[in-house]
Order: structure tokens, then sequence, then C-alpha cells
């Protein structure tokens, strides 16, 4: 029995359920439409799902079921309770120690998932530009957003600016020239706050809807999702009818400032700059799912991104 819808998700639905007694949430997907960017997708998290509880145990939910039901696939999850997501936490925590406990406790899940190093190289990092930046977008098919991604300026924070299209090979070499340190790692795929659940009194987090298709798995992409989320404030825009209104909570600036702190220490000046180039790819990554849904929030969120690169190239001038 269907107890609640939760927020989220692009071409899945996902809701907390109820059997004999027993919670457990449940994400299905059509497997007849948008097999590309909804079944493949949710088919590719359901095994990295499976795997990394094998491999991090702990960090995330146990797969219970998964199986076919008319013309939907489904995934049953273990339901954590007494958690919030870590966006739903940091809007509503009152004290800075409470989110440095929480920054502290996500920290070292990252880490033990980035432990393991991977052998790489810097051709990859073509591959990525071309299947997550130019593919995305041509991948966006709505009237909208077509005839919007000719204009060669558009508007940000009433700041009239260069849109991305016309920053797409500079944007691209900013991409090969940063990539200075190709090791890849075990990687979450998805990190933004919305994708993880907090439990304070525990002080335990547990990793949820985790992402396959990354072309490159780093530390990297990871920092970046989470930056996509406090830097970026992806889930207060993606929330709101309105994003020209939303209020920044208390938490969401600690957790801001502990973060940025954090990568300003670790990361060089060459790997900080890559991952702002990532976490603004986000963005682009984004769209097509978007543009399947609600065609505004991809011309909001492709704005966007064409906004933080005009901010990082401003930066490096």
């Amino acid at each position: 029995m269907k107890i609640k819808e939760f927020k989220g998700g692009s071409l899945s639905s996902t809701a907390l359920h109820e059997e004999d007694g027993k919670l457990f949430v449940r994400k299905e997907i059509s497997i007849i439409k948008n097999r590309e960017y909804g079944f493949q997708r949710w088919y590719s998290q359901l095994k990295r799902i499976q795997r990394y509880n094998v491999l991090f145990p702990g960090s995330y939910p146990e797969i219970l079921d998964f199986g076919i039901k008319g013309d939907r696939a489904f995934m049953d999850i273990e339901y954590i309770e007494s958690a919030d997501s870590g966006i739903e936490f940091l809007k509503k925590v009152k004290t800075f120690d409470e989110v440095k406990l929480f920054f502290n406790e996500l920290i070292s899940v990252m880490d033990k998932i980035h432990e393991t190093k991977i052998k790489s190289s810097k051709n990859p990092i073509k591959l990525y530009f071309q299947e997550e930046v130019k593919q995305k977008i041509i991948d966006c098919k709505s009237n909208l957003f077509l005839n919007h991604y000719k204009k060669q300026k558009i508007v940000f924070n009433n700041i009239t600016i260069d849109a991305l299209s016309t920053q797409l090979n500079e944007y691209g070499k900013m991409f090969e020239s940063f990539y200075t340190n190709p090791i890849e790692t075990f990687s979450h795929g998805n990190l933004t706050l919305e994708n993880l659940v907090y439990n304070p009194d525990t002080n335990k987090i547990t990793l949820i809807d985790v992402y396959e298709e990354n072309i490159i798995d780093s530390k990297y992409a990871d920092y970046s999702q989470i930056l996509q989320s406090c830097n970026s404030n992806y889930e207060l825009y993606n929330e709101s009818d309105n994003p020209d209104l939303i209020s920044i909570p208390f938490g969401l600036k600690s957790f801001k400032k502990l973060f940025n702190e954090y990568l300003n220490n670790q990361l060089s000046k060459e790997e900080l700059i890559f991952t702002k180039l990532l976490e603004i790819s986000q963005f682009i990554r984004m769209l097509p799912f978007k543009d399947e849904i609600a065609p505004k929030k991809t011309i909001f969120f492709y704005n966007l991104a064409s906004y933080r690169l005009h901010e990082l190239i401003g930066e490096l001038k």
C-alpha cells in the first residue's frame, strides 16, 4: 500500500509503501517511454546500489526486491527511518555545531568511497565533454529550448552575459587544460544534498539515488555535485516557481562555508577549477530530463550554467 510520494526523480516515481507492517521505498519507471533517460538510467542505479551495498556496507540502502508490474519496472529499497534528506536537514537545522557534525560525517563517507584509486588518462575528458555536455544539449528537443539556445546573449541575476552556446569551444578547452590529475575512484555519481539521507540522532548518512553513467568517476565529480547544491542552490531553485525569490537557509549557508573551506584546503588551484567546471556541467547533464517534464526549468538551468561559466571565465582573466 502506498503511503506517500517523495519529491525528486525526473522520469521515475518514488514513494513510501507498507506491506505486512513493514515500510519500504519503491522506485518505479516505465519500460516503454523514454527508455534511454528513463529505464536504462533506473536500471544502472539498481545495479550500482547492489554493488555498493557490498563494497561499502552501511553507507547505502539495501535492495529488497525488484521486478516488473504491467509496463513499469520497480525496485524496493530499504526505508531509512527518522532521517531527512541532506537538503531538508540543512533547511531546518538551527546551530552551526549541528551543521558541522553533518559536514564531518559526509566527508568521512566520501573519503571511504574515494579511497580506491583507479588508473586512468586525460583522454576520457574529451568523451565526457562530448557525451555529458554537447550530447545533452542535442538531446533537448522542445521548441522552447531550441529557440532559446539560438540566443547569443541571455540574462541571469539581472546581468546580460554570453550564452553557453557561444562559449562551448572555450569551455571544452578549459576541461582539457585543467584535468591535471586523471585518477579515478569509486563515486556516488549523483551526490547532491537531496540524494543522501541523514539521521541526526545517530549522526549517520546513507547515500541514495546513485548514478552510473558518469564517463569519469572521481572525487571531483562528487564534490562538484555537492557544490551544485550548496554553491548553486540546485534544490532551492528546482522546487521554486519563482527562483528570483529563493531564500537561503542558515544551515545551507553554513554548510557552503565549511565545504568551500574544505575544497580550498584539499585541492590544488587546477583541481578546484576543474571541480567548478564539473559543477557547471551538472546543470547541463540534467537538461534532457528537465526538457521532458518541465521545459521552463530547462531554460532556467541552462541560463544558470551560462552564468556559472561566465563567472569562472571572469575569475581566470
